[in-house]
């Protein structure tokens, strides 16, 4: 009977462990859509439905849609200026039932969707902050205040105690307490910390979500975010939060802080390959990618990115995208996909192609078998799979290769990307792996499955936008200079010039034949004084004009 009873007992401590641990792992093959950017077309919900079988097929494991709830700019709100949250485009408020992205069957639809095809959904959640209250006399702050907010259901509704400053904490102090994006929100208030758990529960089982974005965790007390992951039909759900910090100490210090409960993005891995990317003259030192940013200390709580809708606005990579996803699509940790990237910006082949790899031939643990200041070669062990390794270059005109020791002796190595010869591993497993300049080469033993197409391959080094665009200058307002953006298809001839408010012609940036991609101008001219400018730009048939703001 003792013997049973410790069994039993033994069982069920196993199955509590494999309980907390589902918590907080993932197959090593899953990989993450980023289903929106900045300003996506109105009715989005049926544009990311229809790719619901394409991104299947493609081997993504789960996608991250945008806030959901009504914001205070009504149809055109991109959900970050939340106005009620429990309006899901299912009530007329700001000028509008449908948010941006559509009605609340419009977004019942694309879930069951991806959930027909085993593809989790995870929900962009924003606890921070407020916009578009009626304005209401403050005594903590002494004046009007915009933080009366009142609802057609009437539940969960604030006014200015649910907010800083308050009696619970009267100042405005960083990083918890201050405004940034609009009244900030007090989650020591009973009624804010309980309302938003009671409305996380309704959220997540009315919608269906399976995990949660998190937003700006920067400005939330961690404690607060561990009790509402905690609370509810939350609880045991896979979650990420946005703590954007360059250090992964203080990022890893927050994972601690909010109890594990949930992943954090990889900010400190996307700064450095950005920069990587982005120097484009070979000056970066490869070797700082050993075990790089979280994602090099705690892969299991990492998720890696090479943009994001914020980043992709503000300080984007412009060139060489794909050696920073073919870096991240290899390494541990669970990549992101943003996509603009995928779609707009031309990269599918290239990232369908690594992520084949990803999911037959990767995982395991990580061993960096040659680092140089141009040259980065790295092995997963397989854990499962065959194992594979990454040959990555950033010199601009010549391919490098380096004698490394793989875990397959007396094996033909293929470059499972299609760039480079296969090569012969000697009885010890030495062998001489190579990549292009500006690109990388994936290596595994002959024979695992299809190799890359010749798009994926010419898709390396070039980022092919499928429009003709002209972006928003950054930064804006500016002094003295900033950068304007502009996408082609195709090769063109491109003017692009400079007007001041009464139209008068300032200075021709570009005129010139263009190759088609993504290029960036520098706008400088100490010389002029503030005030509004305009920049348009005349590509073929195409023409396109924005506004700036020079302020000295």
């Amino acid at each position: 009977m003792f013997i049973c009873r410790l069994r039993l007992a033994s069982l069920l401590i196993l199955a509590f462990g494999l309980m907390l641990f589902s918590k907080i792992t993932y197959a090593q093959s899953d990989v993450m859509m980023q289903g929106f950017y900045w300003n996506v077309p109105s009715g989005w919900y049926q544009t990311v439905q229809s790719k619901a079988s394409e991104l299947q097929t493609a081997g993504f494991t789960a996608i991250w849609l945008p806030p959901p709830s009504k914001g205070a700019s009504g149809s055109v709100s991109m959900g970050y200026d939340v106005f009620d949250q429990y309006d899901i485009g299912n009530y007329y408020q700001e000028g509008t039932t449908a948010t941006l992205f559509g009605t609340e069957q419009d977004l019942l639809n694309v879930v069951s969707a991806y959930h027909t095809l085993g593809i989790q959904v995870y929900a962009d959640i924003v606890m921070n902050q407020m916009d578009g209250g009626a304005q209401e006399w403050n005594p903590y702050t002494n004046s009007y205040t915009y933080t009366k907010f009142v609802y057609p259901h009437h539940t969960f509704e604030k006014n200015y105690e649910d907010f800083h400053p308050n009696d619970i904490h009267p100042d405005n102090n960083p990083p918890y307490h201050n405004a940034q994006f609009g009244p900030d929100l007090c989650q020591a208030v009973p009624d804010v910390s309980n309302g938003f758990k009671t409305w996380g529960d309704w959220l997540t089982t009315t919608v269906g979500y399976d995990g949660y974005r998190l937003d700006d965790c920067v400005g939330i007390e961690p404690g607060f975010i561990a009790s509402w992951l905690s609370y509810g039909s939350m609880s045991g759900k896979w979650a990420v939060g946005e703590f954007w910090d360059g250090n992964r100490n203080n990022v890893e210090n927050w994972i601690n802080q909010e109890n594990r409960e949930a992943s954090a993005f990889d900010f400190p891995l996307f700064f450095m390959l950005n920069t990587m990317c982005n120097s484009n003259n070979g000056s970066f030192d490869m070797t700082q990618l050993d075990h790089a940013g979280l994602a090099g200390i705690d892969p299991y709580k990492a998720v890696t990115f090479a943009e994001n809708h914020d980043t992709d606005r503000s300080d984007p990579i412009i060139t060489n995208k794909m050696m920073a996803y073919a870096y991240i699509l290899f390494s541990e940790g669970r990549p992101c996909v943003f996509w603009k990237d995928y779609y707009n910006y031309g990269l599918k082949p290239g990232i369908d192609n690594l992520i084949w790899i990803r999911e037959h031939l990767d995982g395991g643990a990580t061993s960096v078998l040659y680092k140089a200041s141009n040259l980065y070669i790295a092995q997963r062990n397989g854990n499962g799979n065959p194992g594979c390794v990454l040959a990555l270059n950033d010199n601009t005109s010549s391919w490098l290769g380096a004698w490394v020791q793989v875990q397959w002796p007396n094996t033909d190595m293929h470059d499972y990307t299609g760039q480079a010869a296969d090569k012969w591993s000697d009885g010890n497993g030495w062998v001489q792996l190579w990549a292009p300049p500006n690109g990388y080469a994936i290596y595994a033993p002959a024979g695992m499955g299809k190799s890359a197409s010749k798009d994926s391959v010419n898709i390396q080094n070039k980022i092919l936008p499928q429009n003709f665009d002209l972006l928003q200058n950054y930064p804006n307002p500016f002094n003295p200079s900033t950068q304007i953006v502009y996408e082609l298809p195709k090769d063109s001839y491109v003017t692009l010039k400079v007007y001041n408010s009464l139209g008068q012609e300032i200075k021709v940036l570009v005129n010139g034949m263009e190759s088609a991609g993504e290029h960036s101008v520098t706008f400088n001219d100490s010389n002029l004084p503030s005030g509004l400018y305009i920049y348009q730009i005349q590509a073929g048939k195409f023409q396109k004009t924005r506004k700036m703001v020079l302020l000295k």
